[in-house]
């Protein structure tokens, strides 16, 4: 795109953004101060996404925390419909309202800060830093085993996303909402569920990498491949944003300049064609699992409870509603599902790309609550068990209408700034959302100098924001974090020592 025309739509854009809301001023039931604060600290740090050099988790998180907040508040605004997650104690109220949105200003200050004094450190210090595709990119040398046997690698790694989602479909060793059916020895139900996750999108960045530097004519296949890795781990995870967050990361980094060699209109176009696609059918196919089968689980293992059946919705990632239902004895297929679970699956799936995102029903439910706040019950919160589960703190706050089960595990997320202001205190709102963007920075950099893997960073930056974003239980955000770091420093090995190791094997022979 030309330097012009993005210049001009860095200005009117937020000036469209914010036309949108002056409607909504008489509307607000509060004040117009937390108001007009909430609608520009939150276009304010929307648009620190678009400055050059791009922060790949900066752009992530505050693009879902812009989703989550300002762009459901508009969409609940001007609709007049409830919020489908639990709110608490959340009436409405004035009061209420303001305590919200000042809250969530805080959150939204406390990027715009970290992402202001970035650029002005690199403006004033780094200014001539190319590229990240162009910088010391001659220091960097294919693994030698890589290239040796690329073939049998693509064979293995295919055998092994195929395997292991299969695998996937009978021991749910990451199926979102459904419990964990087969145990494995320490750590393989672990590895699985990692693999899964986030694993295969990793490892499927490295190869896009490494096939970049080896001058693959056919990098568009390769790209398609790990497409296709996406929209298979998606359908067996039961996860319909899964197959968006693995691909697009590849999406944001193709269009980088850089790449105009590999990737021209055409090739955009028709990738884009089978990104549709592929979206369209991970979408209808985990929604046709999902029903039936949530259904069918959550009432045989609760035989008793005729009402309050969840709607087969995703925890950490999806809304959710109650509806009553008849009890079924037997398990029932997709036809033969009560004609109340379809509607309101089809009225979720109508404003999936509203309400799946987390965020101001969080902070609404926190800020309203009864609850006494402060450092000691955000300490609870950051040392609470998972195994909690409907049962945990932040459940009882938001009156969260999900049933104890034993083989399904449905829960309302709050996300982490509704988690730092368990301590009741805007400031740990601010320094708390200014601390972890530092930490997805460093995790970031690390990636830049050591593996120099643009596919990587954009997909780790993807992964972190949404980690954060749909967090409930600190701990595991926490534990994502070090089996991240553990995984990036497992890839600086294969990618730089072995080769070292190679080198030194082959001057050893040449002496010899």
């Amino acid at each position: 795109m030309d330097t012009s025309v993005k210049k001009l739509l860095f200005v009117v854009m937020p000036i469209f953004l914010f036309l949108i809301t002056i409607p909504l001023v008489n509307k607000y039931p509060g004040t117009a101060v937390p108001f007009l604060l909430f609608d520009l600290s939150f276009l304010g740090m929307f648009l620190l996404v678009f400055p050059r050099p791009r922060i790949y988790s900066y752009t992530f998180f505050a693009s879902f925390l812009f989703l989550g907040f300002w762009v459901k508040f508009m969409f609940h605004s001007y609709s007049g419909q409830s919020f489908i997650e639990p709110v608490g104690l959340f009436t409405g109220l004035p009061q209420q309202w303001d305590k919200g949105l000042y809250i969530s200003a805080a959150a939204a200050m406390g990027l715009i800060v970290f992402r202001s004094l970035h650029l002005v450190y690199v403006r004033l210090y780094k200014r001539d830093k190319p590229h990240i595709l162009n910088a010391n990119q001659s220091l960097l040398k294919l693994p030698i085993w890589y290239i040796r046997y690329r073939n049998m690698i693509w064979s293995i790694t295919l055998l092994c996303i195929v395997g292991l989602n299969l695998a996937n479909v009978w021991g749910a060793y990451y199926q979102v909402g459904i419990n964990t059916k087969v145990f494995l020895l320490f750590p393989f139900n672990l590895l699985a569920a990692w693999f899964i996750n986030v694993g295969f999108g990793i490892w499927m960045s490295c190869l896009i990498f490494w096939e970049y530097h080896n001058k693959n004519k056919s990098l568009l296949i390769v790209v398609i491949a790990a497409f296709l890795e996406g929209v298979i781990s998606s359908i067996t995870a039961l996860s319909r944003s899964m197959y968006l967050f693995r691909t697009i990361p590849y999406f944001i980094v193709i269009t980088e300049k850089e790449f105009k060699a590999h990737f021209n209109i055409r090739k955009l176009a028709l990738l884009g064609v089978i990104f549709c696609c592929l979206f369209a059918l991970s979408l209808v196919s985990v929604s046709l699992l999902r029903l039936p089968l949530y259904y069918n689980l959550s009432m045989s293992s609760n035989p008793k409870i005729e009402t309050a059946v969840p709607t087969p919705v995703v925890p950490q990632t999806d809304a959710s509603t109650a509806v009553s239902t008849p009890v079924v004895p037997e398990a029932v297929t997709f036809k033969e599902l009560p004609s109340g679970v379809k509607e309101a699956a089809k009225y979720e799936l109508q404003n999936l790309f509203i309400n799946r995102w987390i965020g101001m029903e969080g902070i609404l439910a926190v800020a309203s609550s009864r609850e006494s706040l402060g450092v000691s019950y955000l300490m609870n919160a950051l040392t609470e068990d998972p195994r909690t589960g409907v049962n945990s703190l932040y459940q009882r706050l938001s009156k969260s209408l999900y049933l104890e089960s034993s083989k399904t595990t449905f829960m309302t997320i709050p996300g982490v700034v509704a988690i730092l202001y368990y301590s009741g205190s805007i400031w740990y709102v601010f320094s708390g959302m200014l601390l972890v963007c530092v930490l997805m920075f460093v995790t970031e950099l690390f990636c830049f100098y050591y593996l120099k893997n643009i596919f990587l960073i954009s997909f780790i930056g993807l992964s972190m924001a949404n980690v954060l974003c749909q967090m409930n239980f600190p701990y595991l955000g926490l534990t994502f974090f070090i089996e991240l770091w553990a995984a990036l420093v497992v890839i600086w090995i294969l990618q730089n020592k072995l080769n070292i190791n190679r080198n030194m094997a082959a001057s050893r022979q040449e002496n010899l």
